[in-house]
């Protein structure tokens, strides 16, 4: 996925990623540091792609194999 094709998805607040994938925030938060998770930066307010969400929930969770894709 190019980096365009993820700006054009638009994107979710990390509670709305959370909540969406039934995980904690704080593994959303977990996977951005670890960069598992593309996210968008803004003054401090982390954002994630909803393209990237909707990856994440087709591919079941598996985080490796979405990095490996990059």
């Amino acid at each position: 996925m190019t980096k365009q094709e993820l700006l054009a998805g638009g994107f979710v607040k990390v509670i709305e990623a959370a909540n969406c994938l039934g995980i904690e925030r704080g593994t959303i938060y977990r996977w951005i540091h670890e960069r598992k998770i593309p996210y968008l930066n803004m003054n401090g307010v982390y954002r994630i792609p909803r393209l990237a969400l909707d990856e994440l929930l087709m591919t079941g969770l598996d985080v490796c194999a979405l990095q490996a894709d990059e």
